[in-house]
């Protein structure tokens, strides 16, 4: 997949010197015969003499005011060589073009024209959620494979209900009364239970310095100020992530998740748990308290 295959299209040209105003009325008009029709799915450029000078998207109007009368060239952004993208760049490349000092949108050229605005937003799209959920998987499965070494410990860490929930559902999927296995137990966890399992098991724990990694989170008031920092969990963050995922009915939490700022960190981090629970993995050891 490319930058090509998910970037925001443009909708059309603009003069510098045009008003506001109707900039505003004449988006919403081309809006109505478009498809798709939202009108916060397109940006548009900004000409000065027939030269590209900027570009905004709806949200810029939108925070000018729709009725000002000044020209639209007071709410573009500039264009420069740093914020230009070619469609033909892998979605996975374009990951590390995002942090805290970028801007959260790239211009996408084909050739030498400006076709679309490619955002976080639009990272965050289908592609890229497919291939961080196959990556939680990768991730899971180690884990499965490392608890399942030893199960009666491993289900020791759960709690009783739902150790007996589980069981309850097995027996009646099978309309018996058997026992049921630890290792059976464990094939019915979520991924958040292979975290807690894991995380409390201290001689396992011991090897995975990575699972103690914490992250600050800024908190806003209504009024966007900076009201406190505070130190979030990694493995509370890895836990949401996987089941926004896994239940994609608010798609917009992946970019609350996992913020711009956070992009370069986050994967750093998830790359290097996974290397600790390879090697746990591959040392044959077994977990262990």
């Amino acid at each position: 997949m490319t930058v090509g295959d998910v970037y925001s299209p443009k909708l059309t040209h603009y003069d510098s010197e045009e008003k506001i105003s109707d900039v505003f009325s004449n988006w919403e008009s081309l809006c109505r015969e478009a498809i798709p029709s939202d009108p916060l799915e397109y940006i548009s450029l900004i000409e000065r003499q027939g030269q590209v000078v900027g570009w905004l998207d709806f949200s810029d109007l939108v925070a000018a005011g729709p009725e000002r009368q000044e020209k639209v060239e007071t709410c573009m952004h500039s264009v420069n060589v740093h914020s230009l993208i070619t469609a033909e760049t892998p979605l996975l490349e374009t990951m590390k073009l995002f942090n805290g000092q970028s801007p959260y949108c790239f211009l996408v050229i084909k050739g030498n024209i400006i076709v679309g605005a490619f955002s976080y937003q639009d990272l965050l799209s289908t592609p890229f959620r497919a291939c961080l959920f196959s990556m939680l998987l990768s991730v899971e499965q180690t884990m499965v494979k490392i608890v399942q070494r030893a199960p009666e410990l491993a289900v020791s860490k759960l709690k009783k209900d739902k150790i007996k929930r589980i069981a309850c559902g097995i027996r009646k999927r099978e309309s018996s009364q058997r026992e049921v296995s630890a290792s059976e137990i464990l094939e019915n966890i979520y991924f958040g239970d292979l975290l807690k399992i894991i995380t409390s098991c201290g001689q396992t724990k011991s090897r995975l310095p990575s699972l103690d990694n914490v992250f600050p989170e800024r908190r806003n008031n209504l009024k966007g100020r900076l009201v406190e920092v505070i130190e979030k969990k990694r493995v509370d963050q890895i836990v949401n992530l996987r089941n926004a995922l896994a239940h994609p009915k608010e798609p917009w939490r992946i970019a609350v998740l996992l913020a711009k700022k956070d992009l370069q960190e986050f994967f750093d981090w998830l790359n290097a748990v996974e290397r600790e629970l390879i090697t746990v993995l591959n040392s044959g050891d077994k977990l262990a308290d």
